[in-house]
């Protein structure tokens, strides 16, 4: 679980590292590491300590699994120092795919550097929230690289929203909030779940993202979040009292159709509450459709 607000104030910093690395190689990855070298690696660089804004990147990171340099609020040449001691890891994508993505949908990055955990970044992840991290980035298809970017803007912009309006805001990432049965077989994953509170009172809901232009995994998706909601774990998981409405956004409306046949006329535990991805960017976080009704609800104030 990572907090993004109150947002974390970082102490100025001309180089940001450890002074134990100053004099230090870097490591050499002419090999393939092996387990214990990674964890030997992990305990050198957290005896000589870690600036908070690097703290915060691993964090972010643990969280999302992949984010823009500038999402990360570091300078590319700081993300490149730490890369050298295994702590990020530049993503092997195509710039101009990538930037091509970006333009259509209107986001404003000049040259997005998408960096993931390097190999000890994800030892001490691991150490430091009992979960291993989302990995494999480096294998991904652009498209399933740009879902989870995807994902992980929504996030942000709406714990953005609620930080504005004094919330204290946490962000949990997929594989935190995987829920499983009594058995123990995995039923659901959803991609994020944001908590958030004030004055006493706390809230949440989890967080759907959908670049595919069909309506099967919109179907698929209800009939497991219903599914989880009378056999999985999500009141111990997800420490809550109540499931918490299901924001679905969307690139393509047709998805919003497969919502919505599974909820038309149907009795339905869980609520689905559905906007594009086009109107979150534009700034339309408070509004969300319930899909079941097609009634306008403002979930965030």
């Amino acid at each position: 679980m990572l907090t993004l607000y109150p947002k974390p104030e970082f102490a100025a910093s001309k180089h940001g590292r450890p002074a134990s690395h100053a004099k230090r190689s870097p490591l050499k990855y002419d090999s393939v590491l092996t387990t214990s070298q990674i964890k030997a690696e992990a305990r050198r660089l957290l005896a000589g300590g870690l600036p908070s804004r690097i703290w915060y990147a691993v964090d972010l990171l643990s969280a999302g699994g992949v984010l823009s340099a500038t999402r990360l609020g570091i300078q590319e040449r700081m993300l490149r120092h730490w890369s050298r001691f295994g702590l990020f890891e530049r993503l092997q994508v195509s710039p101009q795919e990538v930037k091509d993505y970006y333009e259509k949908l209107g986001l404003q990055d000049g040259d997005p550097a998408l960096y993931v955990l390097g190999p000890i970044g994800v030892e001490i992840s691991t150490q430091r929230h009992e979960v291993l991290p989302p990995s494999g980035y480096q294998g991904y298809s652009t498209m399933r690289v740009m879902h989870d970017l995807m994902t992980n803007e929504v996030v942000l912009r709406l714990a953005a929203r609620l930080g504005a309006s004094g919330y204290t805001v946490d962000w949990l990432g997929k594989y935190e909030i995987t829920l499983a049965d009594k058995a123990g077989n995995t039923i659901l994953e959803p991609d994020a779940l944001i908590r958030y509170r004030k004055d006493g009172w706390e809230y949440s809901f989890v967080i759907e993202y959908h670049n595919e232009d069909k309506q099967t995994r919109a179907i698929e998706k209800v009939k497991r979040y219903e599914a989880a909601y009378e056999s999985g774990n999500w009141e111990e998981r997800w420490e809550v009292e109540t499931f918490p409405p299901v924001l679905a956004v969307f690139w393509h409306a047709i998805v919003g159709m497969g919502y919505t046949h599974m909820t038309k006329d149907r009795r339905v535990k869980c609520s689905y509450y559905g906007k594009t991805l086009k109107a979150l960017l534009e700034g339309k976080t408070e509004e969300w459709l319930l899909i079941a009704t097609k009634e306008r609800t403002k979930l965030i104030e």
